[in-house]
């Protein structure tokens, strides 16, 4: 109904579908219980196959719900075929950063950069350092810390930046780092720079933490633009 072109959509009948269980607090914080599902299904060939039918690909956007076997794969498959890819490095866990080179832009937020680097990210300083060591280790072109209500690091000119986050009316911060990142990775694919990137990336994240849910509060290209 949206869209989504659901040709490579594959189904395990020995597993149920993944389910994520979210609690959300007075204050609009979530945690999220998560039953993987037939997302552990999803192998190494499967990823192969879907690089040998389009050829064309944008890019590719990951994250860490399947299994870590597949992605870093997909990361190796895609750079050897000169796909940038757009790794959001959730949910948080302890990840061999060597496993990860060949990834473009690497996202991760708060609790993934504190589990994949040692380091809490809780002022400009910290969130330096982190950086720094992401970039080192998995060269990545672009790191983009997402850092909550405090807004976005990034690299630019040189330096670590920070882009400040628009203040709104926080109600559930279910899938906002999703809508970032989703909105970073079509940007950036479109051949924007990464502040530009950023900037709608915000804009994205913004917007869902104003509505209660996940999927139901991913705002649409048009209300970005506004």
């Amino acid at each position: 109904e949206n869209g989504v072109d659901t040709a490579n959509v594959l189904t395990d009948d020995s597993l149920p579908t993944g389910n994520a269980t979210i609690i959300v607090d007075d204050e609009g914080e979530n945690r999220i219980v998560l039953i993987a599902g037939a997302n552990d299904s999803l192998r190494p060939g499967h990823v192969d196959r879907a690089l040998e039918l389009e050829p064309g690909w944008d890019a590719i956007l990951l994250q860490l719900e399947i299994p870590l076997e597949t992605a870093c794969h997909a990361i190796a498959a895609a750079s050897a075929r000169e796909i940038p890819v757009i790794l959001d490095a959730g949910p948080p866990m302890e990840v061999p950063l060597d496993r990860l080179r060949g990834v473009t832009v690497l996202s991760p937020n708060e609790s993934e950069t504190e589990a994949l680097t040692g380091i809490r990210p809780d002022d400009l300083a910290s969130a330096s350092r982190a950086a720094t060591i992401l970039e080192e280790s998995t060269g990545a072109r672009e790191v983009v810390l997402k850092l909550g209500e405090r807004g976005a690091l990034f690299k630019g000119d040189g330096e670590w930046e920070l882009i400040e986050s628009h203040q709104v009316e926080v109600v559930d911060t279910t899938a906002a780092g999703d809508s970032f990142t989703a909105a970073l990775a079509i940007e950036y694919s479109r051949g924007a720079g990464i502040r530009q990137a950023i900037a709608r990336a915000l804009a994205a994240g913004a917007l869902a933490v104003t509505r209660l849910g996940a999927q139901p509060s991913l705002p649409t290209a048009e209300e970005v633009d506004r």
